[in-house]
This record gives structure tokens, sequence and C-alpha cells, in this order.
């Protein structure tokens, strides 16, 4: 059974989540197919002639030269170069749409109208109107062919494609080292692809996984998310994003003044490390880091890793006297934990 609660759509069947076990659903994510709802994550539209130049003066990346079909990452700061949101930004047809966090989406177009003077400039808020799927692994373009549509798209990719009356956008999209690809449709149609997607898929060994086997998948990959290891606390080039998420050479925005900056130094305080738990003991979210009686981070997200059978985590920690390979202490429940600090991204292999 499907069901919309307040417009989102949920996969259900016989009262219960269609999820399968973590360890399935985790094999079939990274050697077939996973596929997993994230409608709840909020999308904005912006259109007119003007969408490209509002969103590039507020934000890090090129968006006025974003060739049509692709997205890039983008930081939006305040005047100060403090990040107030972080997402992925889509040119799709004569709209760009920008990917956020749950509940963000209503605070970026409340954000971005304070900017909107005589711009030829629509704001949509499309979180409740579409519903947005992920198929994670190596073979969702093989499952997208059966339905009729096109998966092999480069890296970052969107494009439109008509599906049974229904337009989808279909992206490239990495959520895990193995890649992935994002599906936005809109609502009305979510139950009846969502069908289809379970029903074409199940030969190819898809498992349906919920959001515990996504996280895991990102923090594997070492992708940072606004809210966790992104806040509003930090300063762009402190995530480690530069090359994904940060143009040097476009025109003026608002924050530019503090990253130009930090680039001329070359160096920042703080920076966006990975955690490894050295006994093999719990360390958790929110789990403050000390080394020789000073706070020098907190454990941003943690995991238990599958792929290398031990826990992992990711935070911005300070850099001075917090080196690669160095050892601080996670202040847990049950007393100091020793944590190893790991260089970015985690090894794949």
């Amino acid at each position: 059974m499907s069901t919309m609660s307040g417009n989102r759509f949920i996969a259900r069947e016989s009262g219960s989540e269609t999820t399968t076990p973590f360890e399935s659903a985790f094999e079939a994510a990274t050697k077939r197919i996973g596929l997993v709802n994230v409608s709840r994550w909020d999308r904005v539209e912006v259109a007119g002639n003007d969408r490209a130049k509002l969103i590039g003066n507020l934000c890090t990346n090129e968006i006025v030269k974003l060739p049509s079909g692709t997205g890039c990452e983008a930081f939006f700061l305040n005047a100060k170069g403090k990040i107030i949101d972080y997402g992925m930004i889509y040119s799709v047809g004569d709209s760009l749409w920008i990917d956020l966090e749950p509940s963000r989406g209503a605070l970026m177009v409340k954000h971005l109208d304070r900017y909107i003077f005589r711009e030829d400039v629509q704001l949509h808020d499309r979180s409740e109107s579409h519903a947005q799927f992920h198929l994670a692994g190596p073979k969702g373009h093989e499952l997208l062919s059966l339905l009729g549509l096109s998966g092999e798209l480069p890296d970052r990719a969107v494009c439109i494609q008509e599906w049974e009356g229904a337009p989808i956008q279909v992206r490239r999209r990495a959520r895990s080292t193995e890649g992935g690809i994002d599906l936005v449709i809109p609502a009305e149609h979510a139950a009846h692809l969502w069908s289809r997607l379970l029903e074409s898929g199940k030969p190819l060994g898809l498992e349906v996984m919920d959001e515990d086997v996504l996280e895991t998948l990102r923090v594997e990959a070492s992708l940072p998310r606004f809210g966790m290891e992104v806040t509003e606390e930090n300063l762009p080039q402190e995530i480690g994003r530069d090359k994904e998420a940060i143009s040097f050479h476009k025109g003026c925005y608002i924050g530019q003044e503090t990253v130009a900056r930090l680039d001329a130094y070359g160096h920042v305080n703080k920076i966006l490390r990975g955690f490894e738990s050295e006994s093999g003991a719990p360390m958790d979210a929110g789990q403050p880091l000390f080394k020789e009686g000073k706070q020098v981070g907190t454990i941003a997200s943690a995991v238990d890793s599958p792929r290398w059978s031990k826990r992992i985590g990711m935070g911005v920690v300070r850099v001075a006297g917090v080196d690669v390979g160095s050892t601080v202490e996670a202040q847990t429940p049950d007393g100091p934990l020793a944590v190893k600090i790991i260089a970015l991204p985690f090894e794949t292999t």
C-alpha cells in the first residue's frame, strides 16, 4: 500500500515499512540495487530569467556558467562567511533546483526572497509537490532501462524524461562510493513509480533500504551533511569540499571576502576529519573530543561500517596539534574512549 502524508510520499506494505534488514539492504545497495525514499528531504525550484544571477550572488559555486543538465554543490553564506545552508543545485530546463536537508525548503525560500527586488525570479517550494527516490548501487541504470528510462548519465548530470505521462528528473547523484541515481517526480505519480520500481527491480536483486543504510553509505563515502558535519558555526573551507563546492574565480557573492581571505592565507583553524574507534568500543554523535584536557572538536556522525568492520565517524576538529593519525579522547558516558584521527575520504580498499 502507498500513502501520502502531508503530500509526502510514504511506501507501506501490510501496515509496515517495506524495508529489509540492514545487512541485506546494505549488500543490495553496494552490489546490486538499493531503493530508498528520500522524499522527506526538501526541494526548491528557482525559475525566471534572472535565476542564475540571483543564486550566483548568494552561493559559493559558479551558477551563471553552470551548463544546463548539470549540477554542483554549493554553500550559502552570511556576510561574515559563515555557512547558512549547503546543498546540491541542478540546472533543469528553465529552472534551478536546490536539494536541501529536511525542513530547510521554507527557510531557503525566505532567504532568497529577501534579495529579489525587480529581478525576474520565481520561487517554488517543491518539497510537498514532488517525491524523490534514490537508487544506490551499480545496477540502477539496468532497472531504469526496464522502465524505458535512461540512467546512463555523467556524474551530477540531470535530464527530464517522460514516463507514462509523468515528467521525471533523472539525476546521477552519488550518495555512496558506488554512485547512484535520484528520481524526482510529481507527487501524484509517485506511488505508481514506486510500485513499478519494486516490481521490475526484484529480478535484479533490488531491496528497499531505510535511512540507517543510507546514512552508513554516506559516512563511508565521506559526504558531509548540513546540520551534522556542516553547521552555521563553520566556514566553507573547513568542510574540505573546495573543489566540489567553491569557485575562486567567479564574481562577487555574499561572504566572498572571508572565503578569499582564507584562500590567500592558505589554511583554516578547523577541518573536517574522519574518526575511528581504536578499541572498537562505541563512539556516538555529539560526544566531545579532547586532547591534553582541551576540547578539540565533536563527533558529528558515527556508524558501524560493514565495509571495514569497524566504527567510523566524521566531525570538525581543530588543526593545531590534532594531526592525521594522532589519537584524541571522546568523552562517553562510560568514560574516555580513544579515537584515531583519519584523513578523508576514508580508504576504499
